[in-house]
């Protein structure tokens, strides 16, 4: 699947679990995520990481009052879209409870963790959030 075509399939499951949640749906979300790949491919992630970037909120976010978890969407179907890898790394990203950051740098040294601090560094760059 080429870059594009998974922008297209994460911008659909997003809009449907926006309105699923009451909420008029906007593309700025999607641009978020395209921008934190962006970042990510700009720092010399691998592309498993990168497409973990695109793809970093799809789940919803444990770390947020105000992303409740995606029931649209199953671990299997994101998958098929970006890989074991990438998708291990983006359920991580949005099931690890706040402060995230601190949580993330608390776990043991792995690859993981590397990717984990990679990817929050991009999300809080592409934010515009002091690192």
């Amino acid at each position: 699947m080429t870059f594009e075509e998974k922008i297209v399939y994460v911008e659909q499951k997003l809009k449907d679990y926006i309105e699923n949640l009451g909420y008029q749906y906007n593309n700025r979300f999607v641009d978020h995520l395209i921008g934190t790949s962006k970042i990510l491919e700009k720092m010399g992630a691998p592309l498993y990481l990168v497409d973990a970037g695109l793809f970093h909120s799809v789940y919803g976010e444990a770390s947020s009052r105000n992303t409740p978890p995606n029931s649209l969407i199953e671990r299997h179907e994101v998958e098929n879209v970006i890989g074991k890898q990438a998708e291990e790394i983006v359920y991580q990203f949005c099931t690890i409870p706040a402060p995230r950051t601190l949580n993330i740098l608390d776990m043991k040294d792995s690859q993981l963790r590397t990717d984990l601090i990679m990817l929050c560094n991009a999300n809080d760059a592409e934010m515009g959030t002091p690192q």
